[in-house]
């Protein structure tokens, strides 16, 4: 059994194109034994990453919610503690997104496992467990 985080891409491969989805995180995330989180600011990342055309999805935020809260994905709340692990992260010149930094803050204060494809979240190991696919 495992707890684990996904980012926002893996939500979205997820829920829209799961094809691009590996056969070992879709073992992870079918694995009925493991708890699998999102965090809000994902929903918030998509909100605006679609309002502003960075990312074209077909659903409203309602509808990612409902597809959330019908798959095996838990909706985990932003808490105090992710600020605060969020402001002692080091701060890299290649990775600065506040949105990916918040879901690896909230990856390290919650003590889950990341599952991630973006290239730059190994920079936060040995502090963040991660899954990079």
């Amino acid at each position: 059994m495992g707890v684990f985080l996904i980012d926002t891409q893996i939500l979205i491969w997820t829920l829209e194109t799961p094809s691009k989805v590996s056969n070992q995180i879709k073992e992870i995330l079918e694995d009925l034994d493991n708890e699998i989180f999102i965090s809000q600011i994902s929903l918030f990342e998509i909100s605006i990453k679609t309002s502003i055309g960075k990312i074209k999805v077909d659903r409203k935020i309602n509808d990612w919610v409902k597809s959330i809260k019908a798959s095996s994905i838990s909706i985990l709340p932003i808490e105090i503690s992710h600020f605060k692990c969020f402001e002692q992260l080091p701060i890299y010149k290649i990775h600065k997104d506040p949105f990916d930094r918040l879901i690896i803050a909230t990856a390290i204060a919650e003590g889950f496992t990341l599952i991630s494809s973006d290239q730059n979240f190994p920079l936060y190991q040995p502090e963040l467990s991660l899954i990079q696919v």
